[in-house]
């Protein structure tokens, strides 16, 4: 009887599978893809789906354009596992190997769900079979493209979906450079690369970069001790025109400076950068003989010991020098901005003084663009003159992740009403090129 029972109850599943009241093995089910075409970029994905099916998908890429792998995810799950604990055996504590439930963090793979990585410009059909029947996604991949110049900078960060654990990196340094933390392009000489977003050392996107050469402006490095040993010779392969070393820091003796306060590579720069045909300007870091405000014997003795060391070297005399201003507790006078200003001038020209009884007249000043405008607001820092005249011949400004505009290829302000834009831009210190070794270096473009 229980038997006859069961075959009335078969057959009338299979009545109402017939009619439609219930589906067969998912033929009548909506069953579909999340796409059946899509445009991804080279660097870049989409996790497609299988919907409407209980069965297990498998997905398939035409070509090497697309590569297909399954999406996983971490999940918690209970496992036996055994631990090592500490129980006390007659009074005394003593470890064990013990079985236990441990909860432990597991990858596992998502049914039907797949992840389509572009991996070179073109195309390909991605198949997804679930049982006998199948599905076909078309997938279109480009390469992302930019095309620039040297001299504008990019801020790559928005094109490459930043996040606060990418880095950025360069195919070819001889072209293009790129901030490692914000992504900020700086061309270097005519050519294309790829810029690589990166997360754990995985690139997530990336963009081809074209550039093309401008008469007008040459690229440059800033160096000091700070860089360790330089090698002149790859930086200019790598298309660097030149390079302004460090002569040395205020008046004291530091872990980088001998006790004349000279940078202990200015030599070896100086010679390595002249060998390997590359200009060269200096800067001077100008500081306090103590913690606090500088006086005029401190600056009249940096000066003296920079151009001392300059004649030593046979060093041209019409070599730009930079006189850089940013140390706050040596140069920030209490009061106005206009005492400030005062104040620095003072410092200024005494240094410059002894650099000009030496024969060296080529002197600009080095400062952030907050530190022109805030704290050099003076004629004497703002008003440029010719070489061999006495003032400030040039400006050399930091502005750090300015990307280029419209009409404002650098970063500027107005004094008085008139523009100031830089002749030296540092547009960054956290790019990598060779030659450097393992430290950051400082970037510039110089615009003649």
């Amino acid at each position: 009887m229980m038997k006859l029972l069961g075959k009335l109850c078969i057959s009338l599943l299979s009545v109402l599978m017939v009619v439609g009241f219930i589906p067969v093995n998912d033929v009548n089910a909506a069953v579909k893809l999340s796409a059946t075409s899509k445009t991804i970029y080279v660097g870049s994905g989409y996790t497609l789906k299988l919907k409407g099916t209980s069965k297990k998908g498998h997905a398939k890429s035409s070509s090497s354009a697309v590569k297909v792998s399954a999406v996983k995810k971490t999940k918690k799950v209970k496992v036996r596992k055994r631990v090592t604990v500490k129980v006390k055996v007659r009074g005394k504590w003593k470890k064990k190997k013990v079985w236990r439930k441990v909860t432990v963090k597991k990858k596992v793979t998502v049914k039907n769900s797949f992840y389509l990585a572009g991996k070179r410009a073109g195309s390909a059909d991605v198949s997804v079979t679930y049982g006998k029947n199948k599905i076909v996604c078309h997938v279109a991949v480009y390469q992302p493209q930019l095309n620039t110049v040297v001299g504008y900078t990019y801020n790559l960060a928005s094109r490459l979906s930043h996040t606060s654990d990418s880095r950025y990196w360069t195919s070819n340094q001889a072209v293009a450079l790129v901030d490692e933390y914000s992504g900020l392009l700086m061309p270097i000489h005519s050519g294309s690369c790829i810029i690589y977003r990166k997360v754990n050392n995985k690139v997530k996107s990336q963009i081809k970069i074209n550039v093309k050469s401008s008469g007008d402006v040459k690229v440059g490095v800033d160096v000091s001790r700070h860089n360790g040993i330089v090698n002149f010779n790859t930086l200019k392969k790598n298309n660097i025109n030149f390079a302004i070393i460090r002569g040395g820091n205020g008046c004291r003796k530091y872990g980088t400076t001998d006790k004349s306060s000279i940078d202990l590579n200015l030599k070896r720069n100086i010679e390595g950068a002249k060998a390997a045909g590359m200009e060269i300007g200096l800067y001077w870091y100008l500081n306090s003989s103590t913690n606090g405000l500088m006086s005029s014997g401190d600056a009249k003795l940096q000066g003296e010991r920079f151009a001392d060391r300059l004649l030593s070297l046979d060093i041209e005399k019409n070599t730009p020098i930079y006189i850089d201003l940013e140390e706050h507790s040596a140069l920030l006078k209490s009061g106005s901005k206009n005492t400030k200003a005062e104040f620095q001038k003072e410092m200024c020209q005494i240094f410059e003084a002894k650099l000009r009884e030496k024969g060296f007249t080529n002197i600009g000043i080095y400062a952030s663009t907050s530190w022109y405008k805030d704290y050099l607001k003076n004629d004497y820092f703002m008003n440029k003159v010719d070489v061999g005249e006495e003032g400030i011949t040039s400006h050399w400004l930091a502005h750090y992740n300015y990307a280029s505009k419209e009409g404002a290829q650098t970063p500027q302000f107005y004094y008085n009403g008139r523009l100031i834009t830089p002749d030296i831009w540092q547009t960054g210190s956290r790019f990598r090129i060779s030659g450097i070794g393992s430290t950051y270096v400082d970037m510039n473009y110089l615009y003649q």
